[in-house]
């Protein structure tokens, strides 16, 4: 069974290494393999034969593990004479707790075991998936499950670990845990379809993430979930409430069932429930049960580490209640405690730090300071492609920020905000008052924008290029007029737009004229 062109030879070991270890040559592959079988595994006895053929399903094997595999007690003195006796064991420690057979041979066994006892090898797997869990070693034992066909461990596992690694900004390892498996195998069982739910969500892909949410509602799920959850019931709920993609109502009916679920044994996911909740409150206008429930789920965090994004995005929220309420000294009390979390905890590039950090550029506006508030608009609507995944949070965030732009004048960056606002809506069976807040935003901008349709045409083009870095002397030499006609023409705009800068000239440009640079 080896592939055509390889073969084993024997050569020497390193310096200070006992014995022969296996490499590839080319020659008859068959007759060398033959040889391995005749001379290597049938000169051992029925029970060596046995361990060695049984432990080869692993990548590496301690004496606990093999004893835990295999239901023996004397896995250390097999081993240690395996590897006296140069039967292809190769240590890993200098503690000699760990080894491996070279992978040539270990290919060779795993081929004969297979042949010899079908099914062998899945039971084997899963007595090492079940202890390696029991150490804690849980890449391993995620691997060993999964090779096994044991998605439903699988799932459990990693959906176990997950709260956990999102945590340490481990998101990588997740996905490529989840990347290991077919489609059908993750849809198999529902704890690794919402498992695998989250990690594309976190990731950015939305679809995949709804895809998987799906798939876990077609299983029974009136049982606990791995990740302290009180149900995978309240698990998918969670997580279908985080996308939002059916909607703010359904939003807030998944976060009222995971807040009942988790609030009797308080547990870590009770956050998530608060969160959900909150949001489709504040989304639906109802600021009191908005501002109840969000602070209670940032009690229920109690600063832990686990729960920081989740915390910070609630502060954010409730800043954004404040800011709707007038009470700006209480939004950057809430702002505060958000980005010291962020910066805390290294989540800067999270999705929930958008929510925070929008708050955070209508608090300095507020303040007084637009520079900043500026800046930190730009760098959110720079990231705006981030949320994505949520659309109810996207339209949030940038329907927030064109009220912001509004008020700084930057018509152009509100018309960018209102196409995301708008597109985002788009996938929303329902939207709260989003929509009317939208109207709202969309009725200013063209009111900003209402002293643009006073311009002469000759003003317009000299608008146009206000914008660039041109001096008037080189604005009247590409337009083939005098300086004169040109500060005269900038006299005349400043007047009409009610503006005393340049900037300020410039930021009342329909999106179409700044982008193509005419009119």
């Amino acid at each position: 069974g080896w592939p055509a062109g390889i073969a084993l030879a024997c050569l020497p070991r390193g310096p200070g290494e006992r014995g022969l270890v296996p490499v590839s040559v080319s020659g008859n592959h068959h007759q060398i393999a033959a040889y391995f079988v005749e001379e290597v595994l049938d000169s051992l006895d029925d029970d060596t034969r046995s361990f060695v053929l049984r432990t080869s399903v692993v990548r590496r094997f301690s004496a606990e593990l093999v004893d835990a595999m295999l239901e023996r007690t004397d896995g250390h003195e097999v081993i240690t004479r395996l590897a006296a006796s140069n039967c292809f064991v190769i240590p890993l420690d200098d503690e000699h707790r760990w080894f491996r057979y070279h992978h040539l041979f270990r290919d060779l066994l795993n081929d004969r075991l297979d042949r010899t006892d079908a099914g062998a090898s899945r039971s084997l797997l899963r007595r090492a998936a079940d202890w390696h869990a029991d150490q804690g070693t849980i890449d391993e034992a995620i691997d060993s499950a999964q090779r096994s066909g044991d998605m439903r461990l699988a799932g459990q596992l990693m959906l176990g670990s997950w709260g956990r690694l999102t945590s340490r900004g481990q998101l990588a390892t997740l996905l490529g845990w989840i990347d290991r498996s077919t489609d059908d195998e993750i849809r198999s069982d529902p704890s690794y379809s919402i498992i695998a739910g989250w990690v594309h969500m976190l990731t950015g892909d939305g679809r995949r993430a709804e895809f998987f949410a799906a798939a876990a509602a077609q299983h029974p799920l009136d049982v606990p979930a791995a990740d302290g959850a009180a149900s995978l019931a309240s698990a998918l709920a969670n997580l279908r409430a985080a996308l939002g993609t059916a909607g703010v109502e359904q939003m807030r009916i998944d976060g009222q069932f995971v807040y009942d679920a988790e609030r009797p044994g308080r547990s870590r996911w009770l956050l998530g429930g608060c969160r959900a909740l909150g949001a489709a409150h504040l989304t639906l206008g109802d600021l009191d049960s908005a501002q109840a429930v969000l602070e209670e789920g940032v009690r229920s965090a109690g600063g832990g580490d686990d729960t920081a994004a989740a915390e910070a995005h609630c502060d954010g929220l409730l800043a954004f209640l404040h800011l709707d309420r007038h009470e700006l000294d209480r939004a950057e009390i809430r702002t505060q405690a958000a980005l010291e979390l962020i910066e805390r905890n290294g989540l800067e590039e999270t999705l929930e730090a958008l929510a925070p950090l929008a708050a955070d550029a209508i608090v300095a506006s507020r303040r007084g300071d637009a520079d900043r508030a500026r800046q930190t608009m730009r760098s959110v609507v720079d990231r705006m492609a981030q949320a994505d995944v949520a659309p109810w949070y996207k339209a949030t965030i940038a329907i927030r920020l064109g009220e912001l732009a509004l008020d700084l004048d930057d018509a152009r960056c509100g018309q960018i905000l209102v196409a995301a606002a708008r597109q985002s809506l788009l996938r929303l069976p329902d939207a709260g008052t989003l929509p009317a807040r939208l109207d709202a935003l969309v009725g200013g901008l063209e009111q900003h924008a209402g002293g643009y349709s006073t311009l002469t045409p000759a003003e317009r083009r000299v608008l146009v290029q206000l914008a660039t870095h041109k001096t008037l002397a080189e604005i009247g030499k590409s337009l083939y007029v005098s300086r004169t006609t040109i500060k005269s023409h900038v006299a005349s705009i400043y007047s009409k737009l009610g503006v005393t800068t340049r900037n300020g000239a410039v930021s009342h440009l329909p999106t179409v004229d700044a982008s193509s640079g005419h009119t």
